[in-house]
């Protein structure tokens, strides 16, 4: 009887992990689906001047 349970328990634990890293994969997929305009929502500020505003900060950084 114990090592039905025995390998009720490693099949649990197995199937616990299989949905973790399905689960990381499937988040990792979705997240190249947001697009990168997504601060323009949040302010108001057209995508063109926020690239524009981050180009001459790197200007002035010597990036």
């Amino acid at each position: 009887m114990s090592i039905l349970k025995n390998k009720f328990f490693i099949i649990i634990v197995i199937a616990i992990l299989a949905g973790w890293v399905l689960g990381l994969y499937i988040s990792g997929n979705n997240k190249a689906d947001i697009p990168d305009n997504y601060t323009t929502s949040w302010s108001g500020v057209d995508a063109e001047k926020i690239g524009e505003v981050i180009q001459k900060l790197n200007n002035l950084t010597g990036e």
